[in-house]
């Protein structure tokens, strides 16, 4: 199996790889584990890639006798298609405001834009755990430290207790209003 990096990739590897491997996942494992250059450093981010003809790192790992890998750098990690379409309209309102002196529309297409690079640069948010939950509020917790002494109390008196503990969730809680 023949490896050719491409793009950017080519000059951190310009020498085409040749090895014997059944799977692609095998031969991207061992380049990884050989060049300096590619393995990530520790808390750092590695090179978005794609290889052409394999969408899922599941097909990467499969055999196959496919004579040539071809590793290339991805560009499409950070944001979603969105993205470019919201850039694309900010950019046409630019150009429509400009040509006829209306500055609502160059204001709008500026803050289009600038929100369609932000989309790009920000992270994809983690699917993982209960998405009902709220990530706001964190989990169940004492407010009392240990040994704090609480009041009891016989009769009639005005005396202002401690919460012991608290528990919110906020899943299918009716608002006010609706």
């Amino acid at each position: 199996m023949r490896v050719i990096f491409h793009g950017h990739l080519q000059k951190l590897c310009p020498v085409v790889h040749d090895m014997k491997v059944d799977s692609p996942y095998e031969a991207l494992t061992a380049l990884v584990a050989q060049i300096p250059v590619l393995q990530i450093v520790r808390g750092g981010q590695g090179y978005p890639c794609r290889v052409v003809g394999f969408r899922t790192p599941q097909a990467l790992m499969r055999r196959s006798d496919v004579e040539e890998i071809h590793v290339m750098p991805d560009y499409t990690v950070a944001g979603k298609a969105g993205s470019w379409i919201q850039i694309g309209i900010g950019a046409i309102l630019v150009a429509v405001g400009a040509y006829t002196g209306n500055a609502f529309l160059i204001n709008a297409g500026v803050a289009l834009i600038m929100g369609g690079i932000l989309q790009l640069l920000a992270p994809s948010p983690n699917k993982d755990g209960n998405p009902d939950a709220s990530k706001y509020l964190g989990a169940p917790k004492n407010t009392v430290a240990m040994g704090t002494r609480i009041i009891i109390a016989y009769g009639v008196n005005r005396l202002y207790g401690q919460f012991l503990s608290y528990d919110v969730n906020v899943i299918g809680v009716p608002v006010a209003g609706e």
